[in-house]
């Protein structure tokens, strides 16, 4: 598929595919049910739901989850309340934008072909408000033709059109315009030359020449001295937006700089099980449009759920200018049990992945540990120089492990959490270290043994220790049994494990054959390498300190490769002995 802009060769895909008859497809997210449930004991319930969204302002990007549906399983009847989060929709339309923020007077409409992208200060409206920091911007590509546009709701006359246009390193040159109102087109050159204020903006009045009468008036880029970027993705060369500042006119309408959201009620955001639910959305979206508003129900709310499954949505209508990211839906029970409890009286003033040091005012809480729950983990409080266990971990929230601190003396408290099963790890790496040294020690001291003599009324000489000159092979032998080795290696350890045994197998061919001892110095390879792993995860577990979680196996992947190639190498090391001919 050819680009018919750039033609260049592009992706091939179907956006949507309608068959007769059949229902559009809907993406539900069913939840597990809550931890209570699980294991039979009633407890309070609160859910908390968030929608999976990308960065607005990453053009080859969208939501993964543009609308927020969740299914969930209430345990029992009881009343909920409804508070969450929303966010003004950074590529919503201009106009829309405008509406929920109340930017301009009512009868009046400012848009805009596009924007830059995500960007809702760039919208319309900016070139009205009669400050030169903002502006309206154009999007990267295609500047030449964008057009700004304003239609109000009653006739106006004008005679003459003030514009600032950006004249910035990060902004393309507006060198020619063309305005359009109902009946009238007039094209303009911006020579480049107009007056400059201390934001960049050149200032240029465009006399239309006789007195016109239009209730829609469009200012349309026709030309512009172009200055480029390297593009992020692409890393070719970008043209740079163009910016209108102002626009000014007799009876031009006034835009209002402000980023907050009027309190209302509205009922067209949330729905549970097809019912919509009124919510009260306020509060202020910043200058870059990307803060989050807070919202709690209003009129019927807090409102009564059955036990059983039910549905919540949260479809993000164009229109409203508005995405909700979050929703919280917390029981009566759960609500009277948070209305009890005090505000925080502890303070974490320093930890790690498996301590933290902790102030308190001497009452009990819990400590909690976001690992999977499981009885292996184990923590302990140590005060006043003073450690005391806490036992294994408890059940807590879904996944978590928790720990009651019983209520104590106020101060400074140091909390440690430890994997109990690594005790038997950490015994057994030792054990192989020990039974590693011991084996050298072994091959070292059948050094000093090349012989015994028995008498038995004659002379016998046997050796039970080998010599260190019988470890010989035979390189061509060597090289066989790598190769034979090396598939097995690729099946069962990957193609790491099996270039580890080619590299050192290749490298002890040429060793065994170019040096005289080399073949004796081969069989230590494998020796070396187990040593090499065992010492890997000794200091990663004791210089590091690796959160136990399930990134823990990744942390000794280098260790896991190194002992299969030992192995590996030892077995074609045996098959090598094996195929030498008895010279005895």
């Amino acid at each position: 598929m050819l680009d018919p802009i750039d033609e260049l060769k592009g992706p091939v895909g179907l956006a949507e595919i309608t068959i007769p008859g059949v229902s559009p497809l809907v993406e539900w997210v069913s939840v597990p049910p809550p931890f209570g449930m699980v294991i039979g004991t009633p407890m309070p319930v609160g859910f908390l739901f968030q929608r999976w969204r990308a960065s607005p302002t990453e053009p080859v990007r969208s939501d993964p989850e543009p609308a927020l549906r969740r299914i969930f399983t209430v345990p029992a009847n009881d009343s909920y309340s409804l508070r969450g989060t929303v966010r003004l929709d950074r590529r919503a339309n201009d106009a829309a934008i405008d509406s929920v923020l109340g930017t301009l007077p009512r009868g009046t409409v400012a848009t805009s072909s596009e924007r830059l992208f995500g960007y809702p200060a760039a919208r319309a409206s900016s070139a009205l408000d009669d400050d030169p920091a903002t502006s309206w911007t154009t999007p990267f590509t295609g500047v030449v033709g964008q057009s700004w546009s304003l239609k109000l709701d009653h006739s106006i006359s004008l005679d003459s059109i003030e514009i600032a246009t950006a004249d910035l390193p990060n902004r393309s040159l507006i060198t020619s315009v063309e305005v359009k109102t109902d009946n009238f087109s007039k094209s303009f050159g911006l020579d480049g030359n107009g007056p400059i204020d201390a934001f960049g903006n050149r200032t240029y009045r465009l006399d239309l020449g006789r007195s016109v009468t239009a209730q829609d008036l469009q200012i349309v880029i026709t030309g512009i001295t172009p200055r480029t970027s390297k593009d992020l993705y692409s890393k070719s060369e970008s043209i740079l937006p163009a910016s209108i500042a102002e626009i000014r006119f007799q009876g031009a309408p006034r835009a209002s700089i402000s980023n907050s959201v009027a309190p209302q009620c509205r009922d067209d955001l949330v729905a549970v099980d097809g019912i919509p639910i009124p919510i009260l959305v306020k509060g202020d979206v910043g200058s870059l449009g990307d803060l989050p508003l807070q919202f709690v129900g209003c009129g019927s709310n807090p409102f009564t759920l059955s036990a059983g499954e039910h549905r919540i949505v949260a479809v993000n209508q164009p229109s409203s200018a508005l995405q909700v990211d979050q929703t919280i839906l917390s029981s009566a029970l759960l609500n009277s049990v948070q209305g009890q409890v005090s505000a925080s009286q502890l303070e974490v003033s320093a930890a790690t992945n498996d301590s933290a040091q902790i102030d308190t005012n001497g009452s009990a809480f819990w400590l909690q540990y976001n690992q999977s729950s499981n009885a292996g983990w184990e923590a302990a409080i140590k005060e006043n120089g003073k450690t005391e266990s806490l036992g294994n971990a408890h059940p807590m929230g879904p996944f978590a492990n928790g720990w009651l601190v019983s209520a104590g003396s106020s101060g400074s408290i140091e909390a440690t959490v430890q994997w109990a099963p690594q005790r038997w790890v950490t015994a057994s790496l030792i054990i192989s270290i020990i039974g590693l040294l011991g084996c050298i020690l072994i091959v070292f001291i059948s050094r000093r043994l090349k012989s015994q003599t028995i008498e038995v009324g004659y002379r016998v000489s046997s050796a039970p220790f080998p010599s260190i000159s019988s470890l010989k092979i035979n390189a061509r032998s060597f090289a066989w049994a790598i190769a034979a080795v090396a598939p097995v290696a690729l099946l069962l350890g990957g193609v790491a494990v099996m270039a580890g045994v080619l590299l050192f197998g290749i490298i002890g061919v040429v060793v065994a054959s170019k040096f005289s001892r080399g073949s004796i110095a081969v069989h230590f390879v494998p020796s070396i390498l187990l040593g090499l792993a065992i010492t890997i995860v000794i200091a990663t577990v004791k210089i590091t300190h690796p959160s136990v979680n399930i990134l823990w196996p990744s942390k000794f992947e280098v260790a896991n490769i190194l002992s299969l190639v030992s192995l590996f190498l030892l077995l074609a090391l045996i098959l090598a002995d094996r195929s030498e001919p008895d010279s005895k």
